[in-house]
């Protein structure tokens, strides 16, 4: 797989997340709540996610 096939999975990967990120944020009834769930889930894909190499 080369370095543009590489970049558009993690992209398509990412739009996932974001997109199911947002799904979820109507669930929450406070803002902390909200920002707590958005930044752990950011901080979970970026410890097990991949990395684009530039």
């Amino acid at each position: 797989m080369n370095k543009s096939e590489k970049r558009t999975k993690l992209l398509e990967k990412i739009e996932n997340h974001v997109r199911l990120t947002a799904r979820n944020l109507v669930k929450f009834d406070t803002i902390q709540e909200t920002l707590d769930f958005t930044v752990e889930s950011f901080l979970f894909v970026g410890l097990c996610g991949d990395r684009i190499e530039g």
